[in-house]
């Protein structure tokens, strides 16, 4: 009889050890994701986000073809090249690579060496293209 009572006394106690656990776990879940949820900046600004070279009435269009991948970049290049001017044409450039790159290795690159050759080492998108440099040569 005092073995069950011991028993039952042991894992009453290693159930509430556990709901503690559980408990204080919990708390600390919600204070991250209450810092995360709310942010003072933005963690990580688009790098092309505040360039020149856009007029404004093709943010819209950029935004639905960024939406769409790689093929509603293409199309929007196709549209408006002559519309953009660097170095938002580039950074555009840029991500549509990135965004090609699985599907078409060979466009990837192509694009890619074109942007780089018109890329002055003063322009706002020079470090992008560095870092990207080494997967597209």
């Amino acid at each position: 009889m005092i073995k069950y009572l011991i028993g039952a006394l042991i894992v009453l106690a290693v159930f509430g050890l556990l709901k503690k656990v559980l408990t204080t776990y919990q708390t600390i879940e919600r204070r991250g994701s209450a810092s995360e949820v709310a942010p003072s900046q933005p963690a990580n600004p688009s790098p092309s986000a505040n360039l020149t070279g856009l007029p404004p009435l093709l943010e819209s269009a950029l935004q639905a073809a960024q939406r769409q991948g790689a093929n509603g970049l293409r199309d929007f290049l196709n549209r408006y090249r002559f519309s953009i001017q660097d170095p938002k044409l580039a950074a555009i450039e840029l991500d549509y690579v990135v965004l090609v790159s699985l599907q078409d290795p060979a466009e990837a690159k192509r694009v890619f060496k074109a942007v780089q050759a018109r890329t002055p080492t003063w322009s706002p998108i020079y470090q992008r293209i560095k870092s990207l440099e080494k997967n597209y040569r």
